[in-house]
Formats: structure tokens, sequence, C-alpha cells
């Protein structure tokens, strides 16, 4: 049973950019409990103020989990800014995202529909969640250097619209509740076709690097996002399964008859280009954006 609610660490960002270097406020915290003896406390990852960061950084989001009498869990969630500035909270909702890392390098990120569970933690036990702690998963914030594609929770659907030559095309329209996690590449060494669109990227490997076709590369993120998630391309007359819904440049992978649930989103070139453009905009604004962290506590069967 749920025994225990921290709620909620406070991680400010301010876009004050100088040379695309931009400024994170202090971390506060507070908390409240019910019933449980057991706390959260912020350390010393978290004693630079501000925190300066620029695009393509990330930072350890350190923290102390001291559990009271009793076995228990800890449950992490983290909820993005829905401030009253919406055009800055979305734009920064597609920057900024937070995700635990294992061990062996894995990553968990958290959203709206992931949350991350520490523990068993023995009764009177304290665990460091901080960067020289080898041996725990670490929590991390964020800022993507390039503005590829990300995976969405919302709903799509086509909308059919007529173009000033008359002509009619399907476009997508789409309602955005939550950026869920990235997509990252080497934007250098990506190739886009005659319409924009990702053609192929190009990896290092242990002997040299692989060029991976745009499908190929889509198999990945649909994995990448759910192991059970499969991306099946538009049919050449010999497959079976139906072709992945696609609506633009969203490709749906977990979604209802409604349109509604997870789409994965690729940037064309030219909306990179309005991204970045977007980078140097924020270097004007001074604003905040908030990520909410709320530790949930329950005991350990």
């Amino acid at each position: 049973m749920s025994v225990l609610l921290v709620v909620a660490m406070i991680f400010g960002l301010t876009t004050a950019w100088y040379s695309n270097i931009v400024q994170m406020n202090a971390l506060t915290v507070q908390t409240e409990t019910w019933n449980f003896s057991g706390k959260i406390q912020m350390t010393a990852d978290n004693s630079q103020t501000p925190i300066t960061a620029a695009p393509g950084d990330s930072g350890v989001i350190g923290f102390r989990i001291i559990n009271g009498d009793s076995p228990a869990n800890i449950r992490l969630d983290v909820k993005k800014d829905l401030s009253a500035d919406e055009t800055l909270a979305k734009k920064m909702q597609k920057r900024i995202y937070c995700y635990v890392e294992e061990t062996d390098g894995s990553r968990t990120y958290l959203n709206s529909q992931s949350y991350y569970i520490y523990g068993p933690i023995d009764q009177n036990a304290t665990w460091n969640m901080k960067s020289d702690e080898a041996d725990k998963p670490i929590l991390y914030w964020q800022w993507v250097y390039d503005v590829l594609g990300y995976y969405v929770q919302g709903t799509v659907k086509p909308k059919t619209v007529t173009k000033e030559d008359s002509t009619q095309v399907i476009v997508p329209d789409a309602s955005i509740t939550d950026y869920l996690m990235p997509v990252e590449y080497d934007l250098d060494t990506a190739t886009f076709n005659a319409a924009g669109n990702l053609d192929s990227i190009t990896r290092p490997t242990d002997s040299g690097s692989e060029t991976v076709p745009v499908e190929d590369y889509l198999k990945e993120l649909f994995q990448a996002y759910k192991q059970t998630a499969e991306y099946v391309p538009e049919s050449d007359g010999t497959q079976e399964k139906p072709a992945t819904v696609q609506i633009g440049n969203y490709y749906a992978v977990d979604v209802d008859e409604n349109g509604q649930g997870v789409w994965l989103y690729l940037c064309n070139s030219e909306e990179i280009q309005q991204e970045t453009a977007v980078d140097t905009e924020l270097s004007t604004k001074t604003a905040a954006f908030n990520l909410t962290l709320t530790f949930t506590g329950q005991n350990a069967p």
C-alpha cells in the first residue's frame, strides 16, 4: 500500500542565452509525508547556482533516499511544465527531457507514459543517487543538441487542405499532450531526399561506420520505445501485415482507432533548420520552465 508521497522537485530553467548558453536556476524541494518516516533529500549534484547548460548538455539530478522502518519501493514520476506561456512551454518540451540511466548504460525516459521504480530498499537503508554512485541508476536532465524528432502522446488525424493551386493534400491534424523522448542521430552524416525527409543515417561501428536506410531506422525506433512495437512499411504486394499508419511525418507506434496514443515524429530538413532558429530566438527571452518530480513510497512485499 502506498504510504508516502513526496511532492515535488521543481527544476527551474531560465532561457537567458548568451552564445547559445542557457542558465537553469537552483533546484528546490517540497516534501509531505503520510504515516511514513522515510524522506528524500537533494544532494550536492544540484548545488551549482545557476546550472549552466547549452543544447547537447545533460546533468545529474542527485538525491538521497533515506528509508524508514519497513522495506520500500520508491516510484518516480516526471511532469513537464504546462505554464501559462504555452508557446514557450511547447518549444522547451521538445528540448528538455528527464531519464534514468542504468549501470549498463540503458535509459528509461520519464514522462506521462513511463515512470521508474527504485527498490526494494531495505528498512533504515540510505541510497545516494548521485554521479559517483556507479552501482545505482542515476537520474539526469537532458537538453537535446538538435531537435530531429520525438515520440509524443496525443491524437493525430488526417486533415484535407486545399492549396493555392486548388489541389488538395492530406496533412496531419495533431493535438500533443506530452513529448515523451527524443530522436537522436548524427545530423552531419544524415541524408535527406528531394522532399526534405530523412533518407538515411550513418553511425559508428566497431569496424568503422554503417549507413542505415530510414525504413530500417524506423524499425529500430519503434523497438526503442516498446519492444513489441513493429514498424511495417507500405506493402509491396508480398506482405501480410497492414502498413503502419503514417500521416505526414507522424508514425503510429501505439494508438487506438481514434488516433490517440503514442506517435513517432521525424522532422524534415526544413523543420530542423527552423528549430535551430528557435534556439537562437530563445537567446532573446528570459522565462521559466519547470520539471516537477513526484516520489511515491510504497511498502515492499
